[in-house]
């Protein structure tokens, strides 16, 4: 007997041994196309294997990455499974026999994909030869040599899924696709024909189990329906968030929604008719981001028919809080919308847990407010679900709102609705809160339809307007959000119409505002009205007799308003004043008010604010429009101010146009048009004005930072833009456009450019004493203006003594100055500073033909400190080309003094004579042969009339050529005849 022992224990250990040695020594990989084809003949389905290990208790293969390929009539582009890790374990008895027969599957970390095509068949449903619709799908065939059975059935006696992800796409619902994530699953004694059981576990991702279990026996598959299978099992949810379930179940539906819901269900599908009964509680529901408040439970009965996919509910109980409502009908969900046939019953119940529900699904009461009263309620909806048709009735009394937002309860005495399918009609009720109160009824019609209507009357008789306001808000209204206010209004309206074109609407009645206040989401700062009477009719509100105020503007007129949503306004007004950057702020969007939620409602209570992401609310300027008339007394934009506006108005959607706008602006008068476009963050102006007699030092302080600099009555055309900027920046550094000037009896401050051409030309005198300006006779010139940079080519000036032509650039927002100035002094102020004999000749000055000095000369600095200096390229130029402006043309060059010395040479002969011949006549100002002389300026005396004159007048002359010679030739000698001593030019 212990020799047997021994034995026995000897043989178990060489087994074990056997068990583990074997397998490193076996490499099955060899036997992978023989197991491929198995499996590929067991599944119906194409198979591909990775690296394999064998064990040999149990006999199993591990397999790495295992692929199942799809069903070829399901064009997917995935395989139909797929594992990291697959276990398959073989029946011992067979495997002796050099069969394969599988008796467990075991897949890790697989991924499923589970397709139902349009005619109902799910991928699935071929798997081990199946039939489909009564068909056998044939397998595929396997490598030749290789034995297949094709007379078995795919059997298993456990099918195990460690945390997988199944994917499904439904095409016969138009589904899209969607991915489940960690189930784990047991499937047991699965063969054809045959009973089976399921084990089925999901674990949600968050704190708590989130576990949901479904735990049942199904079977035998119906091969025609899959929906047709029984099935009877037991579904448990333990402490599942809804947040969770919804990233599982990827539904959109359950967004911004969660709760913890525990319960169990029994589901039982026979014929493909499911039903479902039990008991599901929520704790801390929190909808579209409201916090309910109380747990809400279901105890249900509720049948499904799969094929027809129509919901019958038997029996449902909700209980919001301590509130129950009672449920029963059916839902047809293959429509959409759906369609509804259902039945709701409350008798006598609180409705402070309805309301707060109403109000979190956007719906009713805005959920900031508490509710409290009894409700009744019997109604019958049927149609679809978005919009039903309702027979019944539904009741509140005893109605008090309060919130912290209401300084006082708003109370409802009682309202009834009666429901029918043409219209909801309500009673006569009354609201009130504080000393206000206000008395309405109203009949909604066509309700089931894309167009209801309304016919609504209220009253109320010198109502509190913050008390209006507070009902307003305590009912859900979205458009008193951000809204408060003082006063008082009258009001007796009649109000028909469609609801959803309140431009079509049609008012009658009257009323009137008195000492309000009224501050809005859209505007900074308040509306004061002192006096307003109103008159409804048709599709407007006429409001006249108007006197208000808004920041520091006073106006008064009457106004004409149409469509609420999108005002459509006409105004015959007058202000007092109007600070137009002060406006630009009030008129601008507000601060970010709750977005509201848009939910399909019946139409019975307007759909109230949920909290939900902040908005920015757009200006209301940008909804406007129409137009009128408006006289200003003073308008203000920064440091620009103008006098007695006078204009039409147009406005569209934030585009405004005054056409025409007259003004008095700093002495003058402008008149033009000037569009406003309010639909981007800064206003953009174009203008288009023409100013006459206009004080130009007032008006360049007024919009840039040139100030006390110009002096002068300015005609200006303007052609510009320019945005808005913050109080105190100046307008010119956002101008562009074009603008041509013509100032006259001016002056240019902090420079005397005569004092400044004599240092350069190094006059002997200047004539007079300097001072720290420079007269301006005229002043013309276009301007071309890129963001507050002037440039031109054409600016001319007449000053005491000389004129001026200039090119270049001066800058309206720093004041910097650059410029080439050509400066031509008059034939008698050459004389009186030196003429021909200045010290600068012939290097800073030149002399036209005319005996006029010209001085090319560069100007740069600030207005306030202006910086002169030759402009010796100019110089040169003038001296290569001979050509000098003129007194009356300091712009145009034309033949200079230097074609005399040069005879002419590059520019014409004077008086067809070169040499000392030609040098006489260009000093003498002997004039060319037939040449034409200015209209009104006299023909110099001929030679005749020059021989006649004294002989000083001859010795004048010679000392000029005597001059001129001594300048050409370098001065190297002195003519002893002259008399007169000049400095040497150098």
């Amino acid at each position: 007997m212990r020799k047997l022992g021994i034995a026995i224990l000897v043989l178990l250990v060489l087994v074990v041994l056997a068990a583990a040695i074997l397998p490193r020594f076996v490499d099955v990989n060899r036997y992978r196309g023989r197991i491929q084809a198995e499996l590929e003949q067991r599944l119906n389905r194409p198979v591909q294997l990775g690296a394999m290990n064998l064990s040999l208790f149990p006999p199993a293969f591990r397999v790495q990455n295992a692929v199942i390929g799809e069903d070829k009539s399901f064009n997917t582009g995935r395989p139909f499974a797929q594992a990291q890790e697959l276990f398959v374990t073989a029946k011992l008895g067979p495997l002796l026999k050099k069969e394969l027969e599988i008796s467990r599957l075991e897949l890790r970390k697989p991924q499923v994909e589970m397709v139902r095509n349009q005619q109902g068949i799910w991928n699935f449903a071929s798997l081990g030869n199946r039939t489909v619709n009564g068909a056998t799908t044939p397998p595929p065939q396997a490598p030749q040599n290789q034995p297949v059975n094709q007379q078995k059935k795919f059997e298993l006696a456990v099918l195990k899924i460690i945390d997988g992800s199944v994917a499904v796409t439904d095409l016969q619902k138009h589904q899209s696709r969607a991915v489940y994530d960690h189930i784990d699953l047991t499937l047991r004694d699965y063969a054809q024909g045959k009973p089976f059981s399921v084990v089925m576990e999901a674990h949600l991702p968050g704190q708590g189990k989130q576990v949901a279990r479904l735990d049942g026996k199904g079977g035998p598959i119906d091969d025609a329906s899959m929906l047709n299978t029984s099935f009877n099992g037991t579904l448990k949810l333990e402490q599942v968030s809804l947040s969770a379930a919804q990233k599982f179940l990827n539904s959109e539906a359950l967004e911004k929604t969660d709760a913890i819901v525990s319960g169990t269900a029994q589901l039982k599908n026979e014929g493909g008719k499911l039903a479902s009964s039990g008991s599901l509680k929520l704790e801390n529901p929190r909808i579209r981001g409201v916090d309910v408040g109380y747990p809400i439970t279901a105890d249900y009965d509720v049948s499904d028919d799969l094929t027809n996919d129509v919901i019958q509910i038997t029996r449902a109980t909700l209980r919001l809080g301590n509130t129950p409502l009672s449920i029963a009908g059916s839902v047809n969900t293959r429509n959409t919308p759906a369609l509804m046939d259902m039945r709701v019953q409350a008798s006598d119940v609180s409705i402070a847990e309805a309301a707060r529900l109403a109000g979190a699904f956007g719906v009713g009461f805005s959920p900031a407010m508490q509710v409290a009263g009894r409700m009744n309620a019997n109604l019958h909806a049927q149609g679809s679900t978005s919009s039903p048709s309702m027979n019944g009735t539904l009741a509140w009394r005893e109605l008090v709102v309060t919130g912290k937002d209401l300084p006082q309860p708003v109370k409802v005495n009682a309202i009834e609705l009666a429901l029918a399918p043409d219209a909801i009609r309500s009673n006569d009720f009354t609201a009130s809160t504080g000393g206000t109160s206000v008395n309405g009824r109203f009949t909604l019609g066509q309700y089931t339809t894309k167009a209801p209507t309304i016919d609504a009357v209220l009253r109320t008789a010198n109502a509190n307007i913050a008390e209006l306001i507070n009902m307003a808000r305590a009912y859900g209204v979205p458009a008193v959000d951000g809204m408060n206010g003082s006063g008082s209004l009258t009001l007796d309206v009649h109000a028909t119409g469609p609801v959803k074109n309140s431009a079509a609407m049609n008012f009658s009645g009257t009323g009137q505002i008195a000492n309000a206040s009224l501050k809005t989401a859209t505007l900074a700062r308040p509306v004061n009205v002192r006096n307003a009477n109103l008159r409804f009719t048709k599709n407007s509100m006429v409001m006249e007799n108007v006197a208000a105020s808004v920041g520091s503007t006073n106006a008064s007129g009457t106004m004409t308003m149409r469509n609420f949503e999108a005002p459509n306004v006409q105004f015959a007004l007058s202000a007092d004043k109007l600070d137009v950057i002060e406006m630009q702020q009030i008129m601008g969007a507000g601060a970010p008010q709750p977005a509201p939620h848009r939910t399909a409602s019946l139409g019975l209570i307007p759909e109230a604010h949920a909290q939900a992401a902040a908005t920015q609310q757009p200006s209301i300027i940008t909804k406007m429009t129409g137009g009128g008339t408006v006289q200003i007394g003073t308008v203000l934009y920064d440091q620009l101010a103008l006098n007695n506006v006078r204009s039409n108005v147009t406005l569209n959607n934030g585009m405004i146009r005054l056409a025409p706008v007259t003004a008095v602006v700093y002495g003058g008068n402008e008149t033009g048009t000037i569009e406003l476009d309010m639909r981007q963050p800064q206003t953009l102006y174009n203008v288009n004005l023409r100013l006459q007699n206009v004080d130009a030092n007032k008006l360049l302080a007024s919009v840039s930072s040139v100030k006390e600099a110009l002096y002068g009555l300015l005609a200006a055309n303007t052609q510009a833009t320019f945005t808005s900027v913050p109080k105190g920046q100046d307008i010119a550094r956002t101008l562009n456009g074009r603008m041509s000037l013509n100032l006259h009896d001016g002056k240019l401050a902090n420079v005397d450019m005569l004092q400044q051409l004599s240092a350069i030309g190094k006059f002997q005198s200047l004539g007079r004493t300097a001072q720290n300006f420079t007269n301006l006779s005229q002043l013309t010139g276009d301007f071309d203006v890129r963001n507050g940079v002037a440039s031109t080519n054409n600016l001319k000036a007449l000053i005491d003594g000389g004129t001026l032509a200039a090119t270049g650039a001066v800058s309206l927002v720093d004041q910097s100055v650059n410029m080439r100035v050509t400066a031509v002094l008059s034939k008698s102020y050459s004389e009186q500073v030196g003429g021909t004999g200045v010290g600068g000749f012939m290097q800073t000055a030149l002399a036209n033909n005319k005996g006029e000095l010209v001085l090319p000369v560069m100007v740069t600095g600030t207005f306030q400190k202006l910086q002169f200096q030759p402009d010796m390229a100019k110089v040169a130029e003038m001296k290569m080309q001979n050509l000098l402006p003129s007194f009356s043309n300091p712009g145009q060059l034309s033949s200079g003094i230097l074609g005399a010395v040069m005879g002419n040479k590059g520019g014409g002969q004077v008086n067809g004579q070169g040499g000392v011949a030609g040098i006489v006549d260009a000093l003498t100002g002997k004039p060319k042969p037939n040449q034409q002389y200015p209209a009104g300026q006299a023909q110099p005396q001929t030679q005749t009339q020059q021989q006649a004159k004294p002989q000083t007048q001859q010795n004048s002359t010679s000392e000029a050529v005597g001059n001129l010679l001594n300048q050409v030739l370098g001065g190297a000698k002195k003519k002893q005849q002259q008399q007169q001593q000049e400095p040497q030019p150098r």
